[in-house]
């Protein structure tokens, strides 16, 4: 695992008191890869979504809880 991983993994574990699910699938067209090409710096991408929130669909929607968790991981992430 990439040590910018390993180090945003043990800070949420940190902060939530259990490690994060971690999967490496992303929908969607999320360019990364250039900024990072481009910059020459490493990039994690941090969804803070609930799972069934229907993306780009008529009734898209983030539950007040899930966004409250979603300041809190911005949070850890910034403390990594």
């Amino acid at each position: 695992m990439d040590p910018h991983a390993r180090a945003l993994v043990a800070s949420m574990t940190r902060t939530f008191g259990r490690p994060p699910v971690q999967l490496r699938t992303l929908g969607g067209t999320v360019p990364i890869e250039p900024f990072i090409a481009s910059l020459g710096f490493p990039a994690l991408i941090v969804p803070t979504v609930n799972f069934d929130n229907n993306q780009h669909e008529e009734n898209e929607n983030l539950r007040i809880g899930t966004f409250l968790d979603s300041i809190v991981t911005i949070a850890a992430v910034l403390r990594m």
